[in-house]
């Protein structure tokens, strides 16, 4: 070992270790000189006037307010959670009931959401056990929404029909909801669209007879589409009498007038089916557009069917699937005026001009007849 070694090996022998070396406790400090008198008066000064002008009058209020606030949402929470299920389970008991009256046949039944396009359709239920299905729908009365549930039976007819409450004027509009004998006459007819004339109005509500028969037929509507799969563009031109016109004899009549087909029909319940036309908007030369109207001798549309397969496909064609469009021309009489499908407001406007074609052409097929 050299020198050098032997001299650091000898300084790291003689350093203290850490543990061995004290800390100098710190001074402690100079006691707080105590306050003097002024200082103590001018503190209870701003303590009183921090009570009496900030605490009592604005700040105390809104503490007070806010704990009642948060008491009484915890309370009601805590309740709403405790009651939610039992309520959603008297709910769904009261309208399992409700369907169950008018489908007495299921035993039970579940939601099915609508497709899209039926706008006046709330909700939907299939029977479980197969027995049929009820729907929910509404027109617009007096008073706003008037609902309606529909019940058909396996027949495909309607086995029932209830209106729950409104907002209908009392003693008129009401009647729907006091007079079982006004839902009772829609019992057994076939799935098929209803015009005023079909049933004995309440006297003095027409406007809330009308929104009754709106929903019903919204309902039939929704069960011809989605239950039946049937849709205009479904049914071919030869099928489309029967169509609209379900159970009904029908006989052919000719026409000849500007703006209609040549073909149309009279029932024996007198009611008839003229076909309206427009020239496509398209391309002149194409395929014109055709709105086959059921409607009563007083000229009230029952049902439509359309053929719009000659406009362009992401315009006209879409009318024919439209279930909402379509329902909005039933129960209208001449002249017609619906409100056109968005983005589609030309072929819309076709569709309206062929219906009101046909509307005008009533009194010839009543001589050809």
């Amino acid at each position: 070992m050299n020198e050098q070694e032997h001299s650091a090996e000898n300084l790291g022998n003689t350093l203290p270790p850490m543990a061995a070396v004290k800390k100098e406790p710190r001074p402690p400090r100079p006691p707080k000189p105590p306050k003097t008198q002024e200082q103590l008066d001018w503190e209870e000064a701003r303590r009183k006037h921090f009570i009496s002008y900030i605490w009592q009058p604005i700040l105390r209020p809104v503490v007070a307010l806010v704990s009642i606030c948060l008491v009484t949402s915890l309370l009601l929470g805590l309740t709403n959670a405790l009651t939610a299920p039992q309520i959603e389970a008297n709910a769904k008991a009261e309208a399992d009931a409700a369907m169950r009256r008018l489908l007495p046949e299921a035993d039970s039944f579940e939601e099915v959401s609508p497709q899209a396009g039926l706008s006046e359709v709330t909700a939907l239920y299939r029977a479980a056990n197969g027995a049929g299905w009820v729907i929910e729908a509404y027109g617009r009365g007096y008073g706003g929404q008037v609902p309606a549930l529909v019940a058909f039976g396996q027949s495909g007819a309607i086995a029932g029909v209830s209106f729950p409450a409104n907002n209908e004027t009392p003693g008129l509009g009401q009647k729907l909801v006091s007079e079982p004998g006004f839902a009772a006459q829609f019992a057994g007819r076939p799935a098929a669209a209803l015009s005023m004339g079909d049933i004995d109005k309440i006297a003095s509500a027409t406007i809330s007879t009308g929104a009754a028969v709106n929903a019903v037929n919204a309902a039939v509507a929704a069960y011809q589409s989605q239950v039946l799969g049937q849709n205009t563009a479904a049914v071919p031109f030869e099928e489309m009498p029967a169509y609209l016109l379900p159970g009904e004899t029908l006989r052919p009549i000719a026409l000849s007038a500007p703006g209609v087909q040549k073909d149309a029909w009279r029932s024996e319940a007198g009611n008839y089916i003229i076909v309206g036309e427009m020239p496509n908007g398209w391309d002149s030369a194409g395929k014109p557009l055709l709105a086959a109207v059921a409607m009563d001798a007083s000229g009230v549309i029952r049902g439509l069917w359309l053929d719009t397969s000659g406009e362009s496909e992401q315009y006209g064609a879409t009318l024919m699937t439209d279930a909402g469009f379509m329902q909005s021309f039933v129960g209208q009489s001449a002249p017609v005026q619906v409100d056109a499908v968005a983005g589609v407001t030309n072929s819309s406007a076709s569709v309206t001009q062929a219906v009101n074609n046909a509307l005008a052409a009533l009194p010839l097929a009543k001589e050809a007849a």
